[in-house]
């Protein structure tokens, strides 16, 4: 009833089968996913024009040529291991030689000849002599030219290698023109109407987030946007960024001074003595240092349960058994009933919800509105998320959700070590089938990590329900493309080229508008970094002598710098990302210069 309901309701502009949204990844898209990644690339192929049969066929003789070569490398670095060892007893045979010589020399001179003084000069001059010169002549005659044939041979070899691998890539030349950038975002909505990826980051949509959903941007001069995509789901925006963030800590600076000292005492029969002794001395100075991190999150903006706040945190109770997770959820219900007694008595509106389960995994205690909480997680919402955090592939109870108002924030461990910005570069392989293979693995990683990304706020339906209300976008934009993406861009470039020589930290890079032209913006690029100063601190150590001595701990200083540098920022015409070359590259079909 209550699923008819909604498709009546919502019509086209709903799919009913995302209402279990995290039970459908395995059951319906994975697989229509990565079909549809698989089906783009043989389009591709055929669009190209290339013959992928002759390319297979190159690809084969190239790997075969390149085990060739690879024996061949072997069996050089043998030839010259036992050339390594025959030179070793060759000096080895002349040295018994010399020996035996200088013996029979030091023999005759002494005028002593003993059996053993004659016999054993005797027997190493011959030995030594004969294996050395006929080491030699093994060596010249047989080893060395048969390391220069196999070394000519490898060369050969390494020449017909290349050849084919350039061959390779010119035959698949017409292919890599094919690739797009935008392909990804392409496949996503392909397979998952619902969801729509932005090519860049752009004004309109900061703009919706900004004045529609409270979003601010990153000022902070301690944390860089070091990557960004955004998108909506049914109308509704998200964003996902990736952080560089400078924070201060401690670090501990030891030292050590070695001490010696003189003691005297008296031996039980009266006679006076004098001992040394020495000790190392130890130190240590706590000072502070900057660290740094990255941290990538989810903010989403929709306008269901608009004055609820509440929080939650990865548990991984996926990792629990049955039996763990009931002693769990049982233990939580005694909590449940304390906070319910002292809401009656604080006069808070905390209310338990029905399912102690839910209560338990989800652990929302936080909230501050129950009826907005409860409009939000219905039984079906509640069985979704139990769904997601009971279910260990692919990543279960692993995010942090945090709701504040009409934002939504996800940071998930998966998200973390994801892959989001796509590099064309990355299919341009020798082998056509390595090409499809490389292209289908990472947007089938992408849109497994994307999709679970979004679990968490597509597991409760009103989310997808809620369509936002009509949003006046501004008629024109104090810059052109947003901070977001200047960050981004400006992290894509030679971070040498931006820092001070002197740094020895990573570097916060930070943008800031100089100018709006009609299609360009130029912009500032600060890179904020630490450079070093040596310094020594000086700790007062008791040593055993019953003094104390200044141990010298050494500790670095590290001293803010700064350094400015101009650039620009234009749409780039093309969809082929990452071109660098240090001072410009291109990401987000948006180019950048760096003004040097």
């Amino acid at each position: 009833m209550f699923y008819a309901i909604i498709k009546k309701k919502m019509g086209n502009f709903f799919m009913a089968e995302t209402l279990e949204f995290s039970k459908e990844y395995s059951s319906a898209f994975k697989q229509k996913f990565h079909d549809n990644a698989g089906k783009l690339f043989d389009s591709w192929v055929t669009q190209s024009g290339i013959n992928p049969e002759k390319n297979r066929e190159t690809a084969k003789e190239y790997r075969e040529v390149k085990a060739q070569f690879e024996d061949l490398e072997k069996n050089i670095a043998k030839q010259k291991r036992i050339r390594n060892v025959m030179i070793f007893f060759a000096v080895v045979g002349f040295l018994a030689f010399a020996v035996s010589v200088y013996l029979l020399v030091m023999t005759l001179l002494k005028g002593s000849y003993s059996t053993a003084a004659i016999v054993v000069p005797s027997v190493l001059f011959p030995l030594g002599l004969t294996s050395g010169i006929s080491l030699i002549i093994a060596i010249v005659k047989k080893i060395n030219p048969k390391i220069n044939n196999t070394v000519s041979l490898r060369n050969e070899t390494e020449k017909k290698m290349k050849t084919l691998l350039s061959t390779c890539y010119k035959q698949l030349a017409p292919l890599y023109k094919m690739y797009r950038d935008s392909a990804t975002a392409d496949l996503v909505q392909k397979t998952v109407p619902i969801i729509k990826l932005d090519s860049d980051f752009d004004m309109r949509r900061l703009d919706l987030l900004k004045n529609k959903y409270g979003f601010s941007e990153n000022l902070k001069e301690n944390e860089s946007t070091i990557g960004v995509f955004s998108g909506e789901i049914l109308g509704n925006p998200f964003v996902e960024e990736r952080r560089l963030s400078q924070t201060w800590g401690n670090e501990t600076y030891y030292g050590e001074l070695y001490i010696t000292w003189t003691e005297s005492y008296t031996d039980s029969e009266g006679n006076r003595h004098t001992v040394q002794r020495s000790q190392t001395l130890h130190a240590s100075v706590i000072k502070p240092k900057p660290f740094y991190h990255r941290y990538t999150r989810l903010i989403y903006g929709n306008e269901a349960a608009p004055n609820l706040t509440f929080s939650r945190s990865s548990r991984h109770t996926e990792r629990m058994s049955d039996k763990e997770r009931e002693k769990y959820v049982a233990k939580y219900e005694k909590k449940l009933t304390k906070l319910e007694n002292k809401a009656l008595k604080t006069g808070d509106t905390f209310t338990s919800m029905g399912n102690v389960e839910f209560e338990a995994l989800f652990n929302a205690i936080d909230r501050d509105n129950e009826i907005e909480f409860r409009l939000l997680f219905t039984p079906l919402a509640q069985k979704n998320m139990l769904n997601l955090l009971k279910t260990p592939y692919p990543f279960g109870d692993d995010f942090d959700f945090v709701k504040i108002k009409t934002l939504n924030y996800i940071a998930s461990e998966h998200a973390q070590k994801w892959n989001f910005d796509v590099n064309s570069n990355d299919f341009r392989i020798y082998d056509v089938d390595l090409c499809k293979d490389a292209f289908v693995k990472y947007n089938d990683n992408y849109f497994l990590n994307l999709y679970f990304e979004l679990a968490p706020l597509m597991s409760i339906p009103l989310y997808q329900q809620q369509k936002p209300r009509e949003f006046i976008y501004k008629s024109n934009y104090e810059r052109n493309y947003t901070s977001f993406e200047s960050d981004v861009l400006a992290n894509a470039l030679d971070v040498s080229l931006l820092r001070d020589p002197d740094t020895i930290t990573e570097t916060i890079l930070k943008t800031s508008l100089v100018e709006k032209n009609e299609k360009q913006d130029t912009i500032l690029v600060t890179g904020h970094s630490f450079f070093g100063v040596n310094q020594v601190d000086y700790v007062s150590v008791l040593g055993g002598d019953g003094r104390f001595h200044d141990v010298p701990v050494p500790w670095v200083e590290y001293c803010p710098t700064s350094k400015t540098s101009t650039a620009t920022v234009i749409k780039n015409e093309s969809d082929r990302n990452n071109v660098w070359n240090k001072s410009n590259a291109i990401l987000h079909n948006l180019r950048i210069d760096l003004k040097q």
